[in-house]
C-alpha cells in the first residue's frame, strides 16, 4: 500500500487549496513546489503535456491558465483514493474568473473537472492528469471576446460533445449495473465496449484483448462475487477533444459470491476513466477504488473461504460416490 485514504485525502485537498491560494497572484512556487517529486509528468485536456522538473511544470501553469484566470476556486470535491497504487482522484467544479488578468473585467466560468494525482512511496506527486471540457461554450465565448488563443488544441478540436459523453456514461453505468445482477456483462455491454479493449483495476487486474477476454476477466472476479452494483450520484466529466470520460460516484454493492445465505452490502467511492473510439465505445477502461478497505477485504476473504469449503465438500461427495474427478478445469 503506497498511501492511506486519510493521507491521500489530505494531500489532494491541500493541493487544491494551495492552487486556489496561489492563483490570484499567478505565483505557485511557494505554495506548491513541495507537493511534487523531482520529476513530474502531466497531461491536461487541451493538449498540454510533458515531463520535467516541478519548476518547469509550474511555469507552464503560470504562462497558460495562470495568465487566463485571475481567480480560481472549486466546490466541494469528490475524493477517491486508490491506496494500493497511490492514485488520488478529485472531481469538482472549477469556478474561475476568466479575464486574461485585465483589471475590472469579470467573467465567471464554471466547468467540471477531474484531477488525477499519482504519488510515489514518498507521498510526492509524480503525475498530474486533468480531465475537463476545454470546448465549454461559455469558456470559448469568453476567451474569444478577450482575444485569448488558449488552450491550443491540435487536430480536431471536438471528438465528442459534452452531451454525447454524458449520454454514453449513463448507458455505460446501466450496462454495468444490469450485468452484475446475474453476472451477464458479456451480454449487457455490447453497445458500450469495443471489440478490442484494455483494462486496469485497483485490485491489480489488467490486460488487453478481445471483448470476450475482458468480460471473461469480469465474470470470473467481481462479476461472480457481486449480486448487485449501483452507482449513486455519478458526476461525469467529458474531455470533448479526446473522447476521455471520467465518471465519479459512490458505489453501493452487495457481495454474496453466489451464496444464498450471504448478503454484504457496502459503499465505496469509485472512479471509471474511459477512452472512447470513433464508434463511441470504450476501448480503454481504468477503474479506481480503495481495494485495501478493511471491510471490503474482510468480506471478500470470508466469501472466498466459504466458497473453498463448499467446493471441497462437493469434491468429497463425488469421491465418496466413486465418480471420476477431473481437476484443473
Amino acid at each position: 500500500m503506497i498511501i492511506s485514504v486519510e493521507e491521500g485525502t489530505k494531500i489532494g485537498l491541500s493541493f487544491l487549496s494551495s492552487l486556489c491560494a496561489s492563483a490570484s497572484k499567478n505565483n505557485h512556487e511557494e505554495l506548491m513546489l513541495g507537493f511534487f517529486a523531482e520529476t513530474v509528468a502531466w497531461k491536461w485536456s487541451g493538449g498540454t503535456e510533458g515531463e520535467t522538473t516541478p519548476n518547469a511544470l509550474l511555469d507552464v501553469l503560470k504562462n497558460g491558465w495562470g495568465q487566463t484566470c485571475s481567480y480560481w476556486t472549486h466546490n466541494n470535491p469528490f475524493v477517491c483514493i486508490d491506496t494500493e497504487n497511490g492514485i488520488i482522484v478529485l472531481t469538482f467544479t472549477i469556478i474561475a474568473n476568466v479575464n486574461a488578468r485585465l483589471a475590472g473585467v469579470t467573467n465567471i466560468n464554471m466547468n467540471p473537472a477531474t484531477y488525477i494525482l499519482t504519488v510515489n512511496k514518498d507521498k510526492k506527486i509524480v503525475r498530474w492528469d486533468v480531465i475537463c471540457d476545454v470546448n465549454n461554450k461559455d469558456l470559448i465565448k469568453t476567451l474569444t471576446n478577450l482575444g485569448v488563443d488558449f488552450p491550443k488544441v491540435e487536430g480536431d478540436p471536438m471528438f465528442i460533445t459534452r452531451e454525447e459523453g454524458e449520454a454514453f456514461a449513463a448507458k455505460y453505468l446501466k450496462a454495468l449495473s444490469d450485468g452484475f445482477l446475474n453476472n451477464s456483462h458479456a451480454e449487457k455491454c455490447h453497445k458500450v465496449v469495443a471489440d478490442n479493449v484494455s483494462w486496469e483495476w485497483s485490485d491489480g487486474t489488467k490486460g488487453a484483448g478481445t471483448y470476450e477476454d475482458y468480460h471473461d476477466a469480469v465474470s470470473k472476479s467481481w462479476g461472480a462475487m457481486m449480486a448487485s452494483w449501483i452507482p449513486v450520484d455519478p458526476t461525469v466529466v467529458v474531455d470533448t477533444t479526446t473522447g476521455i470520460i471520467a465518471i465519479s460516484f459512490n458505489d453501493v454493492f452487495n457481495i454474496t459470491g453466489g451464496l444464498s445465505d450471504e448478503h454484504n452490502s457496502m459503499q465505496l467511492p469509485m472512479v471509471n476513466l474511459i477512452h472512447l473510439n470513433k464508434d463511441c465505445k470504450a476501448f480503454e477502461v481504468s477503474c479506481w477504488w480503495d481495494n485495501n478497505d478493511a471491510t471490503l477485504q474482510a468480506v471478500v476473504c470470508k466469501i472466498k473461504a466459504k466458497l473453498s469449503t463448499a467446493a471441497n465438500e462437493k469434491l468429497n461427495a463425488i469421491h465418496s460416490q466413486g465418480q471420476e474427478v477431473t481437476t484443473g478445469q
